[in-house]
């Protein structure tokens, strides 16, 4: 009876055992499918930005960072350690959001430039030429979030160039508009001026000939 007992309690054991090893290498292998299936995303999006002709120095880095301390992760937990993916999901999913960046940055600039050239069309922009070559700058040096933020504030400074222009435009076709009138309703009277002035200036002349 207690020989009973003890393989039965010896069986149970072993069944626990077996039950916590199975749960744990099912827990593992979860995590290394879930880190496999962000290696794949990530180099979609990688993929993405190659195939509309978008840098991918810094999208590459993470990449390659997120990929190599999974292997020596892999490497660790096949040994029997312990080991956290948790930094190497974060590199992982870190290449998809400068894909996201880079997309959002590149459609906006399109916008800018096409804006930009249309603006010069009828303003002269050469005092914007020093923050649209940044804009263009941060862009092709991969730097997507800081070319978003550029943008926006380019928008503003061309919009207060283009006013200030249109200010002065309105300023001057307003002068020559009253001097035009005052021309029209006075030209008599500056004829005669002219005139008066034309034979005072010819009979001076005269004067100082002879003296």
């Amino acid at each position: 009876m207690k020989q009973t007992k003890i393989i039965f309690m010896i069986l149970t054991l072993m069944l626990v055992v077996l039950t916590i090893q199975s749960t744990l290498a099912l827990v593992s292998n979860n995590k290394t499918m879930n880190v496999e299936a962000n290696i794949v995303v990530a180099q979609s999006c990688i993929d993405e930005m190659i195939l509309k002709n978008i840098a991918i120095t810094r999208a590459n880095e993470s990449f390659m960072t997120g990929t190599q301390l999974y292997s020596v992760k892999r490497s660790l937990e096949k040994k029997g350690l312990s080991v956290d993916y948790a930094s190497v999901n974060e590199f992982l999913l870190e290449v998809c959001t400068i894909r996201d960046n880079a997309l959002k940055a590149g459609d906006e600039l399109s916008v800018f430039v096409d804006s930009y050239n249309e603006a010069s069309k009828t303003a002269d922009l050469s005092a914007f030429n020093e923050t649209y070559q940044k804009i263009l700058a941060s862009f092709s040096g991969e730097r997507f979030e800081e070319t978003i933020i550029l943008i926006e504030q380019g928008y503003e400074e061309m919009s207060e160039i283009e006013a200030q222009q249109t200010a002065m435009n309105v300023f001057y076709s307003e002068q020559a508009r009253t001097l035009k009138k005052f021309v029209v309703d006075n030209w008599k009277i500056i004829l005669i001026i002219v005139i008066v002035v034309s034979i005072v200036l010819t009979l001076s002349w005269r004067a100082i000939r002879r003296a």
